[in-house]
């Protein structure tokens, strides 16, 4: 997991890509995952990345002053991860239960 995340950083990391061509590319990297709960979450997590990269780019755009750009951009990426953090939790909490049974 810890391989994914670091080709999925770099994804991130490359400014010729389009926020859609990063979550494409992200897609075809969780198309390795095994386990279908982690490639369902890994899914999800990617889909709140791209509308997050979007959201940030229509703050920078519209955003009356720095300071305000600055807490909005701040809020939807606690927003984000908060989101992904759930994702990822409500995963483990499938695979017990699957593991359960």
């Amino acid at each position: 997991m810890d391989l994914l995340k670091s080709a999925k950083a770099a994804i991130d990391s490359n400014p010729n890509l389009s926020p859609w061509e990063k979550f494409e590319q992200k897609k075809m990297l969780n198309m390795q995952l095994k386990d279908p709960i982690d490639h369902k979450a890994e899914n999800q997590c990617d889909s709140i990345d791209l509308g997050h990269e979007c959201v940030r780019k229509l703050i920078r755009n519209t955003a009356r002053n720095w300071q305000e750009e600055q807490q909005r951009l701040h809020d939807i990426h606690n927003d984000a991860e908060l989101f992904k953090c759930r994702i990822h939790q409500q995963a483990e909490h499938a695979k017990r239960q699957r593991d359960e049974q």
